[in-house]
């Protein structure tokens, strides 16, 4: 019995009338996600990247040549504060794998590009990234990773609901908590 297995019981035999059965699934997406995250920066290590430095890398590459990108696309395309950002690109540029220069088309904008070290070298890692991700599902078979993708493809629209739901429900309780607040005045 594994961990989720054993707490999921643990609720069963505690809470007979509680179904854990989904909450199990969620516990074990977490647990994997940690694990993937610990072999996710085990596996840029030795690039001696973290993986935000890896992201705004890829982001740069996925995007075609000539590999550039406005800062405020690499903010849309990345889950990052502009503070985050500003520091990645720092610690890159400083490494001379990005570069940051005046737009071609518009003087007043900022381009972000890989220069040919960056290239070399996040062509290097998605190979091995992509090496360690064909380990991790090796186990599985094609047509079994294809309808995994798909169960996950829709937990994903469940989790991101999910968060909107919370969004409007964290408003909704700041919005009355401030009525609150000022009748309270």
């Amino acid at each position: 019995m594994n961990r989720i297995e054993k707490i999921a019981a643990d609720w069963k035999r505690e809470r007979p009338d509680l179904d854990a059965t989904d909450a199990a699934t969620i516990g074990r997406f977490l647990m994997v996600a940690r694990q993937l995250e610990r072999v996710g920066r085990a596996e840029l290590a030795p690039f001696d990247l973290g993986l935000t430095d890896h992201d705004v890398l890829s982001a740069l590459r996925r995007s075609g040549s000539p590999y550039a990108l406005k800062p405020g696309d690499l903010l849309d395309e990345l889950v990052l504060t502009s503070g985050a950002l500003s520091s990645c690109l720092d610690r890159l540029e400083g490494r001379g794998l990005v570069e940051r220069r005046r737009h071609e088309k518009d003087g007043r904008a900022r381009v972000v590009s890989l220069t040919p070290r960056g290239t070399d070298l996040i062509d290097a890692v998605v190979e091995a990234r992509y090496a360690a991700a064909r380990e991790v599902l090796r186990d599985i078979s094609a047509p079994r990773k294809r309808q995994l993708d798909e169960l996950v493809a829709q937990v994903e629209i469940g989790a991101e609901r999910a968060e909107r739901n919370q969004s409007r429900a964290d408003q909704s309780t700041s919005g009355r908590a401030s009525k609150a607040g000022r009748a309270k005045r």
